[in-house]
């Protein structure tokens, strides 16, 4: 009976331990970005700034990005796929274009509409500052 007990216990320990290692696996899809935020830095007002931002799927189906919406016409997104398998990753690609704008700092939100178990629109950002135009 005493040697049922240990050999219970050193079982439940194994378990315990190669589930803290490999985390929780979630069920559906699960969309997780590399970075929120993304700085563009200082930049002039007349250029047109470009990010990539990657998109992953930590779930355990298929992640669909059904749109991108940007908050502002001078920002533009192109995306490289839009059904990522489980455990793969797509880029979006980002112009910010500054044109018009006055000096100081922006930032813009991208809202990601998916198919994602814990959030349909998940947002990232771009941030940067325009320069101010030097005086002649």
């Amino acid at each position: 009976m005493k040697n049922i007990l240990i050999a219970s216990v050193i079982f439940a320990a194994t378990v315990i331990s190669v589930a803290a290692q490999t985390g929780p696996i979630h069920q559906g899809p699960l969309l997780r970005f590399e970075n929120k935020e993304v700085d563009l830095g200082y930049f002039d007002a007349d250029s047109v700034q470009t990010v990539r931002v990657k998109i992953y799927n930590r779930g355990d189906a298929d992640l669909s990005i059904i749109n991108i919406f940007t908050d502002c016409r001078c920002t533009r997104q192109q995306i490289d796929k839009r059904v990522i398998a489980p455990g793969d990753s797509t880029t979006v690609t980002v112009e910010y274009d500054g044109s018009g704008h006055a000096p100081g700092k922006i930032r813009r939100t991208l809202r990601v509409r998916s198919n994602s178990t814990d959030d349909a629109y998940a947002s990232f950002y771009i941030k940067g500052e325009i320069k101010r135009p030097l005086r002649k």
